[in-house]
């Protein structure tokens, strides 16, 4: 698979398994990762990820956003994955950044953008457009000052 990703950072790359018919839309830092050499650079966003993560508790934790936690649940994961085949919740970024998952501040940022697109296409009762500007701000200010 040799896409170009340099147009199209957030084009997602469609997997379907041999031994499952089912069809998988994959992020292109999910299949492709980065040749991780630099230490340093991963301890940065090892740093990055649970500074992040703590900001992510503390909005988990308010009840407003109770429904930004589990958007993945059975009922709304059709309607997700037969509109914008990528399922995300507050829960399985919490997930990923508690596994350093992320190898970049974009796949993060990506993260959270789809979040906010999945809240709007199933009308959720949010304050998503906040939090979405919170995190992209902090993000982004951190891996700036880490040069990263």
């Amino acid at each position: 698979i040799k896409p170009n990703f340099e147009k199209d950072p957030w084009g997602s790359i469609i997997i379907q398994l041999i031994d499952d018919s089912s069809i998988c839309y994959l992020e292109p830092w999910e299949v492709i990762r980065p040749n991780r050499t630099d230490s340093q650079l991963q301890c940065k966003m090892n740093d990055l990820m649970n500074d992040l993560k703590t900001q992510l508790i503390k909005i988990m934790r308010k009840p407003e956003n109770k429904n930004l936690v589990e958007i993945r649940e059975p009922k709304t994961q059709k309607i997700l994955v037969r509109n914008s085949h990528q399922p995300m919740d507050l829960k399985l970024i919490n997930e990923r950044l508690t596994n350093h998952w992320y190898t970049t501040p974009d796949s993060i940022l990506n993260d959270i953008n789809i979040l906010e697109s999945n809240s709007k296409l199933l009308n959720l009762p949010t304050n998503i457009s906040n939090i979405h500007k919170q995190l992209n701000e902090q993000i982004i200010e951190q891996a700036q000052k880490m040069n990263i």
